[in-house]
């Protein structure tokens, strides 16, 4: 069944499972119910369809704080990112000095065998008795090229390809090696994956557009 669902292995399908749900697939078998389960819309991630078309504007961002949570992921595997921000989002009250009330994710820039870190994560005015298990993260200053998803959140691979395959591109731009930041906006409803986000990328000052 992993396999046909496009997964790599049963333990990559197992990994997901237990994110999305707080138990393995073997620990519902045993259940033998599905009460108390938070089931949730089918995601497919890259649709196949055409990518959109996008148009950035181009923003130029300060120095920010930010706490959060963290984790390790590969482009070929990021099912574990919603389940990453529902442990965020049950502990995002514990972080003192928050200076947003919505949270953002912090995607760094990969490295040469595609891994890259993300973090979800709350804007601080300045860390201060940083819970156990979450971390601080500064980003500088920097010049971006800001895109809008205004679809569900399951459609967030088509937007990213269609910024790095033909967007940034056709609009001259080097892209910065420093965190890709997402913005959910303020209507973002965290239980549906709608009301839309921006995706902040980090670019090289001389290609800024500004």
């Amino acid at each position: 069944m992993a396999l046909d669902a496009g997964y790599n292995s049963h333990e990559a399908f197992t990994r997901a499972f237990r994110d999305q749900f707080g138990m393995t697939p073997e620990n519902l078998r045993e259940q033998g119910s599905l009460v108390g389960l938070p089931l949730t819309t089918p995601i497919e991630i890259g649709s196949g369809t055409a990518l959109p078309t996008l148009r950035p504007r181009f923003e130029q961002q300060g120095r920010m704080q930010v706490v959060g949570l963290s984790a390790m992921f590969s482009f070929e595997d990021t099912t574990g990112i919603p389940g990453q921000w529902q442990r965020f989002m049950a502990r995002c009250a514990e972080i003192q000095r928050q200076s947003q009330d919505i949270p953002i994710g912090l995607g760094q820039a990969p490295d040469a065998e595609g891994q890259f870190r993300y973090l979800c994560g709350i804007e601080v005015s300045e860390f201060d008795d940083i819970p156990l298990g979450l971390e601080a993260a500064v980003v500088a200053p920097s010049h971006y090229a800001v895109f809008e998803h205004n679809g569900h959140v399951s459609t967030l691979y088509d937007t990213y390809a269609g910024i790095w395959n033909e967007a940034l591109p056709e609009a001259g731009c080097a892209v910065a090696d420093a965190a890709v930041i997402e913005r959910h906006n303020a209507g973002f409803d965290p239980s549906t994956g709608e009301g839309g986000l921006t995706l902040w990328i980090p670019l090289s000052v001389r290609y800024a557009g500004q």
